[in-house]
């Protein structure tokens, strides 16, 4: 894939500032009531849902309207919030590029790759933001 030559390490900060200044933004109560179908179209993206062969999502810009289409074969709610918000971190962090395509091998080896793992740490923020996600665990003990 030619985009993991376009940085040359991760803007991990950023893309997590990034997605927390969403939040503040929207003021969303709880993760879960981020209605990222909403969310990708007040930024200027419609979510569509596809079957798709090689890839879970993809993304298509074109100035400051873009599309995300979403593999219709997934069917954990989970899995697809995420795969989602992780475009949606390619939308808010990689403007210079016109087209993501995100397969199964770059899932795998993000770590390969700069602007995977800021999308994948945007998306990880956008749905588990840390200043919520603190709060819920620092008075528990960690287990299996």
């Amino acid at each position: 894939m030619s985009l993991k030559k376009g940085k040359p390490f991760a803007e991990l900060i950023k893309a997590q500032a990034a997605a927390f200044k969403i939040h503040k933004l929207l003021e969303f109560p709880h993760p879960n009531d981020v209605p990222l179908d909403d969310l990708a179209m007040s930024r200027g993206v419609l979510v569509v849902e596809k079957p798709m062969f090689g890839a879970e999502g993809r993304l298509l810009r074109n100035g400051n309207a873009g599309i995300i289409n979403i593999d219709s074969g997934i069917s954990q709610v989970g899995r697809r919030r995420f795969t989602i918000a992780h475009e949606l971190g390619h939308w808010e962090m990689h403007k210079e590029y016109s087209q993501f395509l995100c397969d199964e091998d770059d899932m795998r080896d993000y770590g390969q790759s700069p602007l995977e793992m800021e999308a994948n740490c945007f998306a990880a923020e956008l749905l588990m933001p840390t200043f919520q996600f603190r709060k819920a665990i620092e008075k528990r003990q960690p287990s299996m």
